[in-house]
């Protein structure tokens, strides 16, 4: 598996295709799979890098994309958490994300809800805060999540 790693430049949606075209600096590439779209878009709006891997056998297809915006300036207030970096890999159907909490430490959970991975995915994008943050512990898979419009502001 090999990748890139760049600014989102364009997102082309092609109805004919069933795909979007996604360049990624000079790469051109293609996304079939919703969740990692979402992730693509989230890293454009912000300007942030991201890392795109695709399989050797079809060099253009995206098959996972990992981002890590630039570092809060400060830790969330008690008992919230923010998303500072997410991996979406669609061959896994594995969400994996690294949450800051309020002492300042990271953790790195998973997720394989599409529900939660929304809710990660806009939390990275928009910059919110996610209130009743838990995971298992030995597992690391999350088990609770929620935004809140007093959190994060209307």
């Amino acid at each position: 598996m090999q990748s890139i790693t760049g600014k989102v430049r364009d997102i082309d949606y092609l109805q004919v295709q069933g795909w979007c075209q996604i360049i990624i600096d000079d790469f051109v590439g293609y996304v079939r799979e919703p969740r990692l779209l979402a992730l693509l878009e989230a890293a454009m709006k912000n300007g942030s890098p991201v890392t795109a891997s695709h399989d050797d056998a079809h060099p253009a297809h995206i098959t996972r994309v990992a981002l890590k915006p630039l570092p809060t300036t400060s830790p969330p207030h008690a008992g919230l958490h923010y998303v500072v970096a997410l991996d979406i890999d669609s061959c896994q159907d594995k969400c994996h994300a690294a949450v800051l909490g309020a002492d300042a430490t990271q953790t790195d959970v998973f997720t394989c809800d599409a529900s939660m991975e929304s809710i990660l995915v806009t939390a990275l994008g928009e910059h919110w805060a996610i209130d009743y943050f838990t995971f298992d512990a030995a597992s690391k898979e999350i088990t609770r999540g929620k935004f809140n419009i007093e959190t994060n502001g209307a």
